[in-house]
């Protein structure tokens, strides 16, 4: 194997200059493989083509032997050229290899332009999803506080109203007969001008019995606060058969309260039995509780009231 003086590659096929006596393989020598054996005995003879320009360049008028002594140099040169075409060429595959590092630093230029792009997108979507939850959130709250609202009108409308339970159905029943035995029972006797209305309603109660309750409408609250507070200072237990009915089941005298007030009535009594409260109570259509006989009354108002209960 030599080193060809040109491309500097390692050959295992080359022919060598007379002149300079580097080996070059036959693409950068100049002469075919053909031709330089159809040369035969001047093989010995056969000169590059740096050596021949050289040869060239050095003939003139002068005495033969000053021409002699110009060959070391003009071999140096050529020497040192082809040394520094060498060095050069790896010079080639290191701008080759810049010119692909440019391709690549603009491929992720434009790779993080797309990401930056799509980063920015995703940032109008969230805060467009942010902006929503705000507005749900606001939304929720006008709904809660007109929830509030209706359910508070819902119970106003119900201010002069009394709810009687445990009162067995009759066929053709008199029910203000009803309410006047009760009345003079806990000893409130109510006059027929001091009721708008007595009906039985269906009730959404869960688990409440077949027998609908009956709702007495008096002219005014106050009266209505009046028969619910005589029941609860009779301090008696009134039955079916307390009014002439058949039945042993006991009667209850109530506000009449909408089902929101009631479901949210329910809970109050659920969570205050965990935390042992020990009062519950309803007064002038409000839920009220206390926890001990000295302790604070707190108003229950809606659900998010029953925080207070800890």
């Amino acid at each position: 194997m030599v080193v060809c003086g040109r491309c500097c590659e390692e050959v295992s096929s080359a022919i060598q200059c007379s002149s300079c006596r580097k080996f070059f393989d036959f693409p950068c020598s100049g002469i075919t493989e053909v031709g330089y054996r159809k040369l035969g005995d001047r093989q010995a003879t056969w000169r590059c083509a740096s050596c021949k320009v050289g040869h060239l360049s050095s003939r003139s008028e002068s005495p033969l032997p000053e021409a002699d002594n110009l060959q070391p140099t003009l071999d140096t040169i050529m020497f040192e050229l082809q040394k520094l075409s060498c060095q050069l060429t790896p010079l080639q595959e290191v701008i080759n290899d810049i010119r692909t590092i440019k391709n690549d630093i603009s491929e992720l230029r434009k790779f993080n332009e797309n990401v930056k792009e799509k980063m920015d997108t995703f940032d109008k979507r969230i805060q467009a999803i942010e902006n929503a939850n705000q507005e749900l959130s606001s939304l929720k709250l006008q709904l809660r506080k007109l929830e509030d609202d209706v359910n508070e009108k819902d119970q106003w409308l119900r201010s002069n109203n009394v709810e009687i339970k445990g009162v067995p159905f009759k066929p053709g029943e008199y029910l203000f007969d009803i309410i006047d035995k009760l009345g003079n029972k806990i000893t409130y006797p109510v006059p027929k001008n001091a009721v708008n209305y007595v009906t039985r309603v269906q009730t959404r109660d869960t688990g409440s019995s077949n027998t609908k309750p009956i709702i007495v409408s008096f002219t005014n609250k106050y009266m209505k606060e009046d028969f619910i507070a005589a029941s609860r200072h009779s301090k008696l237990n009134i039955s079916a058969e307390d009014i002439g009915l058949k039945g042993k089941n006991r009667i209850y005298i109530n506000d009449h309260l909408s089902y929101a007030k009631k479901m949210l009535l329910n809970k109050t009594k659920t969570l205050a039995k965990e935390k042992n409260y020990q009062y519950v109570w309803v007064k002038h259509g409000k839920i009220f509780v206390r926890k001990t006989d000295t302790s604070y009354v707190f108003n229950i108002k809606s659900e998010s009231d029953l925080v207070k209960i800890n």
